[in-house]
């Protein structure tokens, strides 16, 4: 993680990392499991954005980015 200044108050910053994903699930048939299935994942996670300083609190506003690559497959 690392931030820039922008004024007094006010700096961006960014921050990397690891994503760890997992999920589990199930097709059910009239309340009956038909299949399932799981599945993990460890992907890249970025993040930035804008930090308003109030003293010794803050307000902060970020988005995060995850190179989820398993995340648009259904399973089955």
């Amino acid at each position: 993680a690392g931030r820039a200044p922008i004024a007094d108050i006010l700096s961006l910053y960014g921050k990397a990392g690891i994503a760890y994903l997992s999920d589990d699930g199930a097709v059910l048939v009239n309340g009956n499991e038909v299949a399932s299935g799981s599945s993990d994942s460890e992907d890249l996670a970025l993040g930035g954005g804008l930090q308003w300083d109030l003293g010794a609190f803050g307000i902060r506003g970020e988005a995060v980015w995850v190179d989820a690559e398993d995340a648009d497959k259904a399973m089955m």
